[in-house]
C-alpha cells in the first residue's frame, strides 16, 4: 500500500503545473483557466487600444509593461483597471528621448540654414564678391567657439552662389504673383558687361496690397542677342508671357533717351503702346546730363583742361602746370574760334596758386 501512494505521489510530481490568468488579463501561475495556444493577436485591436502593442506574438500594454492574453474581453478590462489609468497618465506626461533629440537636431538644423541664408543675403545686399564666403564662415567660428551654430557652418562660394540663384528665382516668383493681378510701370535699361554681353535689365514699379506701399522692385535681367528696338521688344513681350503676366496691366515706360528707346517711328516706347495704353517718361537723370554736356559745348575747352587739373580733394596737383594753365586761361588768344568770355576776376584759390612764389 505503501508503495502504490509514492508511485502516486511520484506521478503528481511529474505533471506540468497549470498556468492560470489574472482577473485583468495578464499572466499569472495560480490554478485556474488554462491558457488558450489558439488563439492570436489581431491588428485591428492596435486601432482600438492606443496603449497596446504586439510583442512575440502577444499583446503587450505599453502603460504596465507586461504581457496580455490575446483575447478582447481582458483586453477591456484592462482598460478600466485604476492602476492602468495611472500609469497611463504617467507615460503621457513622459517625453521620449528620441523624439527629444530628434527635435533639438531638427532645431539646430533650421537655425544652421539660416544662418547661411542670412550670410548670403548680407552678401548680396553689400554687393560684396562671393569668394569671401570661403573665408567669413572660418572667421565666425574662431570669433564664437562657444556657439554650435557658427562652428556647423558649411558654405563655401559655390554653394552660396546657389543659395543666391535659389533666393533670386523665389523673389521673382513672388513678385510675378503680384504683377498678375496689379497695375504696374516698368524701369527698361540695356546693359554690357565685362564680357560684352548685351543685358536687358528690368524693374518694375507696383502698388502692394498687403503693406499698402508702393514698392520698387528688380525683375529680371535678360539676355539679348541683338539691342535694337525690335529685340527689346520682343524679349519683354516674351518674358511677360512665358510667365502669365497680362501685358494689359502695364500702365508706365520710363527709359533713357536714346532712339531704340524713345524714338517716335520705331522705339519701345511705339511698340509698347500698339499692345497697351502705357504713360511714357524719359529718365530725368539722363536728360539732365545730355543738357550739362551740350551746355558745356558752349564753353572754352581751357576750362575743361583746369578743372581736370584742379582737384581740391587730391594732393596730386601739380603748382607749375596750374600756374601756366590759368596764364593761358587768362591771356586767352583772340585768334581762337571759341567764344571769348569775360572773367571779372579770379577765385580766391586760383589768385592765391597763380601769387605763390611771387
Amino acid at each position: 500500500m505503501d508503495k502504490f501512494l509514492i508511485k502516486k505521489a511520484k506521478v503528481a510530481e511529474q505533471r506540468p503545473p497549470t498556468q492560470s490568468v489574472e482577473s485583468d488579463g495578464s499572466e499569472s501561475d495560480t490554478a485556474g483557466e488554462k491558457k488558450d495556444p489558439k488563439r492570436k493577436f489581431r491588428k485591428e485591436w492596435l486601432t482600438q487600444f492606443n496603449w497596446l502593442k504586439e510583442q512575440n506574438g502577444s499583446a503587450y500594454c505599453t502603460a504596465c509593461e507586461k504581457s496580455m492574453v490575446n483575447h478582447v474581453a481582458k483586453l477591456k478590462r484592462h482598460t478600466e483597471q485604476s492602476s492602468h489609468v495611472q500609469n497611463l497618465i504617467k507615460k503621457k506626461g513622459q517625453v521620449k528621448l528620441d523624439s527629444f533629440l530628434k527635435e533639438q537636431n531638427d532645431t539646430l538644423e533650421k537655425q544652421i540654414r539660416n544662418a547661411e541664408f542670412s550670410l548670403v543675403m548680407f552678401i548680396i545686399a553689400h554687393n560684396l564678391p562671393f569668394i569671401l564666403m570661403d573665408y567669413l564662415p572660418n572667421l565666425l567660428a574662431v570669433c564664437c567657439p562657444d556657439s554650435k551654430i557658427a562652428q556647423s557652418l558649411r558654405c563655401g562660394r559655390t554653394k552660396s552662389t546657389q543659395l543666391a540663384e535659389i533666393l533670386g528665382n523665389e523673389a521673382m516668383k513672388r513678385i510675378v504673383s503680384d504683377l498678375r493681378t496689379c497695375k504696374f510701370s516698368l524701369i527698361v535699361d540695356e546693359t554690357t558687361d565685362v564680357s560684352t554681353t548685351k543685358c536687358l535689365v528690368l524693374v518694375v514699379r507696383y502698388f502692394d496690397k498687403l503693406s499698402n506701399t508702393i514698392r520698387d522692385r528688380f525683375l529680371s535681367l535678360v539676355e539679348l542677342t541683338k539691342s535694337d528696338s525690335e529685340a527689346i521688344y520682343q524679349t519683354i513681350k516674351s518674358f511677360f508671357e512665358t510667365h502669365s503676366v497680362p501685358l494689359s496691366n502695364l500702365i508706365g515706360l520710363a527709359t533713357d533717351g536714346a532712339n531704340t528707346m524713345a524714338g517716335e517711328l520705331n522705339g519701345l516706347k511705339t511698340k509698347l503702346k500698339n499692345d497697351t495704353n502705357i504713360f511714357y517718361i524719359k529718365c530725368t537723370c539722363h536728360s539732365l546730363h545730355l543738357c550739362s554736356s551740350y551746355a558745356s559745348k558752349q564753353l572754352p575747352a581751357k576750362i575743361e583742361k583746369l578743372s581736370r587739373l584742379v582737384n581740391i580733394n587730391s594732393r596730386a596737383c601739380q603748382h607749375q602746370q596750374l600756374k601756366l594753365s590759368t596764364a593761358e586761361l587768362v591771356n586767352i588768344n583772340s585768334n581762337t574760334s571759341q567764344p571769348q568770355h569775360q572773367q571779372l576776376r579770379l577765385s580766391t584759390s586760383t589768385a592765391e596758386f597763380v601769387n605763390i612764389d611771387n
